[in-house]
């Protein structure tokens, strides 16, 4: 079954000017007092024929009316981009089980930025996840993923490589319903844009509690 969707938010764009937002929405949407962002998207969800897997694919814009510093110099007055979303599930464990979370899942992602304020224009993304991978580990979740970005070329963006490149594996392992413990590897090309950062790999654990 294919369903098409569509939704639009109005947040605080406080943050762009470093004020810490939360406060400042009701002030900004009624008096026009300061900067906001707008954000839309459409899209369109699905379930394979054969054996309705979920899908769905979404494109969206964005938009911030705040003031903007230009790499060449001076200022702007709002700046914008867009982005799009491809997921789907590619296995289910236990298809005949309807709130199964089990299986393995793709997606793959893009996003645009203005290079005239942005630092990163271009951003491509894509990887797998693995849900319950291993025998009696059903919540537990492992997977791989790969993320490019296009720096800006503008004059002062100060970039010496234009591009950035990140690989990824991690292994999600679930102590309780309400914890886990998350071990990632990650190699990075070209850091930054910069010459002086060397290719990096690093290795992180984080321990997270859901409430």
């Amino acid at each position: 079954m294919d369903d098409w969707y569509i939704g639009a938010g109005l947040y605080d764009g406080s943050g762009q000017r470093g004020i810490s937002t939360g406060s400042q929405l009701p002030n900004n949407l009624l008096l026009s007092s300061g900067p906001l962002f707008l954000i839309s998207e459409a899209g369109l969800k699905w379930e394979t024929p054969a054996r309705g897997l979920p899908g769905r694919w979404a494109i969206g814009g964005w938009y911030h009316n705040g003031t903007f510093a230009l790499f060449r110099g001076g200022t702007r007055t709002g700046t914008s981009g867009l982005y799009s979303v491809l997921e789907q599930q590619l296995f289910r464990e236990h298809p005949n089980e309807e709130n199964d979370e089990q299986g393995i899942g793709w997606y793959a992602q893009y996003g645009y930025a203005d290079p005239e304020v942005s630092f990163v224009m271009h951003h491509l993304g894509t990887g797998i996840v693995w849900r319950g991978a291993i025998p009696s580990r059903d919540r537990d979740s492992m997977g791989i993923a790969t993320s490019w970005v296009r720096f800006s070329k503008q004059p002062g963006a100060g970039f010496d490589f234009t591009s950035e490149t990140v690989f990824e594996v991690f292994y999600k392992l679930s102590l309780t319903k309400w914890a886990n413990v998350t071990f990632d590897l990650q190699h990075i090309a070209h850091p930054g844009g910069a010459l002086e950062q060397r290719n990096a790999t690093i290795g992180t654990i984080r321990f997270a509690i859901q409430f």
